[in-house]
């Protein structure tokens, strides 16, 4: 049997410019601990190597310290006899890290950084006969599908692919641009035992034999909850894959409903220590330090009170002392002023008139009939699932209305 942990997307020097200066730095050695962990691993597990998908740095601007690291982690594998098949990326494509050429006559070292397919044949300590093809990334803006280059398993060795490619099929958090996109019926089409996927920093599995493996540790708000990689086992007709966790810092998001009874900052500050204390119960904290974002949305009477960024910045850091966070941001979504709908239809303002218009449309049959003819509705729907639809939108566009006129939209 052959054993590898498969990781990917690590952005090792990553700046996280955006944060303040000591939760940059802790961001920062976040990573290198989460790449730490996962290397030791490796080791303690006595697996046979590490699968590194590409984008293992993000950057060409490499501390002096950083490189020193990298170099001593790299020796201190392949001193235990562990292989490390790295592929480049986008991130770190061909010449972003000159320094490795230090190991250049390793031979546990297979270092995929060019964009023509390359083919190796490795004898694992099981016995097993490793065949294992690669590319990596010449140039950062690489768009051509080169895996459909790839050999097709030919033989009843144990064959590997690895590759730092977009694929159409898989689930991102957002737009990701595609970079050597591949389609899932190209990967398949190879009949290999595995094939290790990076670019896509969400831990997925595409079929049986084909993985994303997601990042080790999340670099925004984006990238929620535990990351890691990926242990595979492999022999003939066999294959088992088991997440594995080492991310240091955790992101996580969640988002909390302002009701009428939270009427100072007092209440909210208790409200929010209490949701936030049960959401977090779940999580291990004994080897994770946590970086929160709290999304504040709902009509309530502080609406004016949270505009002011002081207000924000207190809650902010009296949760993150009180519970002993990394960070806590605090983010205003829909946050409105609560207000009473009827008197404001009973004024005489152009609001009244707007929010009459919406309440009484059933009655005002031109109006409606030329909102029936707008290019908005799908061909099948009938009349009566067409009237619904307005309604619906009309009922939505009341609340940014009133928003709008008495100017209590955060």
């Amino acid at each position: 049997m052959i054993r590898l942990l498969h990781i990917s997307d690590i952005h090792l020097n990553t700046g996280f410019a955006s944060k303040e200066n000591v939760v940059r730095e802790q961001l920062k050695e976040g990573l290198v601990k989460s790449f730490e962990r996962a290397i030791e691993y490796t080791i303690s597990e006595d697996l046979d190597g590490v699968i590194l998908s590409g984008d293992f740095l993000d950057n060409d601007k490499m501390p002096f310290k950083l490189e020193q690291i990298i170099l001593m982690l790299f020796e201190k594998l392949f001193h235990a006899k562990k292989y490390l098949f790295y592929t480049t990326g986008n991130h770190d494509p061909m010449n972003t890290a000159p320094f490795l050429k230090k190991f250049e006559e390793e031979p546990f070292f297979y270092y995929f950084d060019s964009d023509e397919p390359k083919h190796f044949q490795v004898e694992m300590s099981s016995g097993d006969i490793l065949e294992i093809v690669g590319c990596g990334h010449k140039s950062k803006n690489e768009k051509r599908n080169l895996i459909k280059q790839f050999p097709r398993k030919n033989n009843d060795h144990l064959w590997l692919g690895v590759g730092h490619a977009s694929v159409p099929s898989a689930f991102s958090v957002g737009a990701k641009e595609q970079y050597m996109a591949t389609s899932l019926e190209d990967i398949e089409a190879l009949k290999y035992d595995y094939f290790a996927l990076g670019h896509i920093h969400i831990q997925q599995l595409l079929s049986e034999r084909i993985a994303y493996s997601g990042n080790i540790q999340g670099l925004n708000y984006k990238e929620i909850g535990d990351k890691g990689g990926l242990l595979i086992e492999l022999k003939k007709d066999y294959i088992e894959i088991t997440p594995k966790t080492f991310n240091e810092v955790q992101w996580e998001a969640f988002d909390f409903e302002l009701s009428e009874g939270i009427e100072s900052l007092h209440d909210l500050e208790t409200a929010l220590l209490a949701f936030v204390s049960e959401e977090i119960s779940d999580i291990d904290r004994s080897s994770n330090r946590l970086i929160l974002r709290i999304n504040l949305e709902g009509r309530t009477p502080l609406a004016h009170v949270l505009k002011e960024s002081e207000n924000l910045e207190y809650l902010s850091s009296l949760i993150k002392r009180k519970i002993g966070l990394l960070n806590v941001d605090i983010k205003l979504l829909s946050v409105s002023v609560i207000v009473d709908k009827q008197a404001l239809l009973e004024e005489k303002t152009v609001l009244s008139e707007a929010l009459s218009l919406a309440s009484h449309l059933n009655e005002n049959e031109p109006l409606l009939e030329r909102l029936l003819e707008l290019p908005i509705f799908d061909a099948k729907m009938t009349y009566r699932e067409k009237c619904s639809e307005i309604q619906s939108i009309l009922e939505s566009a009341e609340d940014d209305l009133i928003d709008y006129f008495i100017r209590g939209k955060i």
